[in-house]
């Protein structure tokens, strides 16, 4: 896969161009210096970059989304208490 690659990707599917080269980048530096050599990498080195980058999205999210950690764990803390409704006013009506 080289640049190139991930650049028509970007384009074809509406994904910001200014991400392609840092992705890129970062696609190389976990690479070979073949790799980088030769401005391509192979699937294992994008599967390897992308799967660390999941792992740790994944630990971002459930360090910031309390509510479903607590969730998850049975917990009702994450729920936001709302005051009773308030019953609408009764009218009399005319007999």
């Amino acid at each position: 896969m080289t640049e190139a690659d991930i650049q028509r990707y970007a384009e074809e599917n509406g994904l910001p161009m200014e991400y392609v080269a840092p992705f890129f980048a970062g696609l190389v530096a976990e690479g070979s210096p073949l790799a980088a050599m030769m401005a391509s990498v192979p699937f294992h080195t994008f599967s390897r970059y992308v799967g660390a980058r999941e792992e740790a999205l994944r630990r971002i999210f459930s360090t910031i989304d309390t509510g479903a950690a607590l969730a998850a764990r049975g917990s009702t803390a994450h729920r936001r208490r709302l005051p009773a409704p308030t019953p609408p006013p009764q009218t009399e009506m005319a007999s």
